[in-house]
């Protein structure tokens, strides 16, 4: 029997592996929110002791069709949880379960390709005081997406691989982490043309961290990042793409960081700058 089951998730992590690439990465489309900005200015003293660790409850949702067929396998689900935590233990926080699986069935929220849709079955659903996190076949498209109201995190089981850490880059959206990227949104760089200073209102970062607390994400220890969609890394984790900042200086960005949009094991830290922002919040 375990064989059969361990035969079953195998086969759905091959079948979700090819269509989870024509999704895109992430559906949250959030600069730095008035919490992050109020704490990157000093707004927010840490009180928290560098050894204690913060345990966060979390409850999952397992949605499926109105019959109750086309449910993410628990094991699949328990795994991704257990990846997800080991991204987390960089800035000492944890998830865990504060009840068991929730089970919705529903094939308009199963298969949800509007965020009403989604919002809705979150607002009929969310359990008060934990984390929600709602597993589907269609999460509007997206990997996943985090909605600020109602708080909860939708997310797509194809993107729930072994080398996928969308969940983690979800739930860093809820703790307040932008994109390193942040207004590249929807703008593909182009490498032949001089990069602007200013892009859809924001203030471009430069390598010399000049302008590292004003532009993008407001983390001086994440470096630039022009690519809003999804890149390989190379050997180095680095972007095979040579970027130029406004004043025409070569960098790569940086595959490493969960919150950008490398592809499969590339993404596996969030910066010292993040996780204590992550912590505050």
């Amino acid at each position: 029997m375990k064989y059969n089951t361990f035969f079953i998730v195998v086969v759905m992590l091959v079948s979700m592996s090819m269509t989870a690439q024509d999704l895109h990465p992430c559906g949250t489309d959030m600069g730095r929110s008035q919490f992050l900005q109020d704490y990157q200015a000093g707004k927010y003293v840490m009180s928290r002791n560098g050894e204690d660790w913060l345990v966060v409850p979390m409850q999952m949702h397992i949605t499926g069709e109105d019959n109750g067929t086309g449910r993410t396998p628990e094991l699949l689900i328990g795994e991704s949880i257990q990846i997800m935590n080991a991204a987390f233990e960089q800035a000492k926080i944890q998830f865990f379960l504060i009840r068991p699986y929730t089970y919705i069935n529903n094939s308009t929220y199963h298969n949800h390709t509007s965020f009403r849709d989604g919002r809705n079955m979150m607002q009929e659903n969310n359990v008060n005081d934990a984390l929600n996190i709602y597993i589907c076949a269609d999460a509007a498209g997206n990997c996943g997406y985090y909605s600020g109201g109602p708080d909860a995190i939708a997310m797509n089981n194809s993107c729930l691989d072994p080398d996928n850490q969308t969940l983690a880059h979800e739930i860093g959206h809820m703790l307040s982490l932008p994109h390193p990227f942040v207004g590249w949104e929807g703008t593909d760089y182009d490498d032949t043309a001089p990069t602007p200073t200013f892009l859809n209102g924001r203030e471009v970062e430069k390598t010399d961290g000049s302008n590292c607390s004003l532009a993008s994400d407001g983390f001086c220890d994440t470096s630039p990042d022009y690519l809003s969609y999804r890149w390989g890394c190379g050997a180095d984790s680095l972007s095979n793409l040579v970027q130029y900042d406004p004043d025409g200086v070569p960098f790569q960005s940086d595959g490493k960081l969960i919150m950008g949009y490398s592809t499969g094991p590339c993404r596996t830290d969030f910066s010292p700058e993040q996780r204590d922002a992550m912590c505050a919040n």
